[in-house]
This record gives C-alpha cells, sequence and structure tokens, in this order.
C-alpha cells in the first residue's frame, strides 16, 4: 500500500511538471486552503480491531480487541483543501480529520502469546479520537451529475484513548489442570474455559498517529457513500496501539 502511494505521488509530480506552478508551490497553496470544504458523517464498522503492544513490531499483544458490526457508529467531521487535478483524471488534495470510534469486545490471549479469534463482550471497552492530517491522491469517473472516487491517503497527527480492558486468558489443559484453585475459571455455555482478570483503568493516553488507508466513494452533489479501509498505528510514551477499522459510511460536505 505504501509503495503504491508513494508512486502515485511521483506520477502526479510528473504529470504536473510542465504546470506553471510548481509541485512544492502546489502542495504549500493546498496546506493553505484547508477549511475551504467540510465534510461531516458516520462510519458503520463492519470489522475493527486494535491491539496494545509493548513494541512497534510485535508478535504479540497482551490487550486484544475485536469487534464484527459494531452498533456504535464512528463519528468524524473533515476539513478538505482545494484538490488539484492532472489532464488524466488523477487528483491530490489535503485531508484534515477529527474521528473517535469505540471497540467494546475483547478477544481471549493463549499463555504462548497467541490469540484465540473468538470476540467477547467482558464489559470492556477503549475510545479513541483522532486528529490526523494526510494528502489524498485519487482518480475519478464521471457520470453526469456524480462521479466515483478511489482514494489512496497516509500520514500523521495526534490521538487520545481512554477506556477499561481486562485481562483476558484461554487457558491449555495443562494449565488448567495445575491451576489448584479453579474457581477463577469461568466456563461458557459451549464449554470453553476463560480466565477473566479484574478490570482495568486505562486512563487518559496521548499518542503520535502513523495512518494509511484506501476510500471508494461514491459522490452526488454534496452526499457522498463510501466504503474506507485504514490503518493507524499509534505510538505512546510505554505502549503501542495497532488499529484496524473496515467500515461503510455516508458524508456531506458543506
Amino acid at each position: 500500500m505504501v509503495r503504491i502511494y508513494i508512486f502515485l505521488l511521483l506520477l502526479f509530480t510528473l504529470l504536473r511538471a510542465d504546470e506553471v506552478e510548481s509541485f512544492s508551490d502546489m502542495t504549500s497553496s493546498a496546506l493553505k486552503s484547508i477549511g475551504e470544504k467540510i465534510e461531516i458523517g458516520v462510519d458503520y464498522q463492519f470489522f475493527s480491531s486494535l491491539k496494545v503492544q509493548d513494541k512497534l513490531l510485535a508478535d504479540s499483544s497482551y490487550r486484544d480487541f475485536q469487534e464484527s458490526n459494531s452498533p456504535m457508529p464512528s463519528i468524524y467531521i473533515s476539513l478538505k483543501s482545494k484538490s488539484y487535478l492532472t489532464p488524466i483524471d488523477f487528483g491530490f488534495y489535503f485531508n484534515s480529520t477529527l474521528r473517535y470510534f469505540n471497540i467494546a469486545k475483547q478477544r481471549p490471549l493463549f499463555s504462548d502469546g497467541a490469540v484465540y479469534d473468538k470476540e467477547a463482550d467482558i464489559d470492556t471497552s477503549i475510545h479513541y479520537i483522532s486528529l490526523d492530517i494526510t494528502p489524498s491522491l485519487f482518480y475519478f469517473v464521471n457520470f453526469g451529475s456524480s462521479k466515483l472516487v478511489l482514494e489512496l491517503f497516509g500520514g500523521t497527527g495526534i490521538s487520545t484513548y481512554f477506556g477499561k480492558y481486562r485481562e483476558y486468558l484461554s487457558p491449555t489443559y495443562e494449565e488448567f489442570n495445575s491451576t489448584e484453585d479453579k474457581s477463577i475459571f469461568q466456563v461458557s455455555d459451549s464449554g470453553e474455559i476463560y480466565y477473566i482478570g479484574d478490570v482495568e483503568d486505562v486512563g487518559m493516553n496521548f499518542g503520535i498517529d502513523l495512518l494509511y488507508g484506501v476510500k471508494l466513494k461514491y459522490i452526488y452533489k454534496d452526499f457522498n457513500i463510501h466504503l474506507l479501509y485504514q490503518s493507524p498505528i499509534v505510538w505512546t510514551t510505554d505502549k503501542y496501539l495497532n488499529i484496524t477499522q473496515i467500515s461503510i459510511g455516508v458524508g456531506y460536505s458543506i
């Protein structure tokens, strides 16, 4: 994804090379025009994942959230710059987005760090708010008064998150049998055995984001319907968040 984004950025630069306005001037002008158009909207999560990790590139996480078809929408407001177009329907603009989303289900971990792919509501929840700025490259096709747009984006920003989580473990057969006090375990209706720890307050945390993604939009006048994939990585002072979101949403531009 990152290589494709860089390739398209270079392609766009070459296509603009013979223009009076240089690419650096165009970029500066676009940044100064952020807020020329405002979009507000909501995204409904098909899939969202949030892993709490000790390292940026970690083989495992110590808390693992995952939620499919979340009933809680993600709300956003975007400040967009003016767009620059090439003769072959490629475009470029900057987008600054304030976004909120919530994820409320965890997956149990095994003692070796592997994850049991079964999400459950154990009365935990993470709230995540981010403010990012991303250069976006897009290709569009017009259909009368509407258009179809494919957009690639990547950038950085800041975020805050808060909430609560629990230690959520799936013991092996040997671990279960070697534990003297088996009352610490819970047994599901299907016979699966888990250890669920006490609620831990995450506190108010702040971080720096790096993100990339792709969006497919159908635009009609000031309204759009879109499919979105994005993957922020959040760096804080003592931990990392690895986030993935796949959603469908609607937006309205002012």
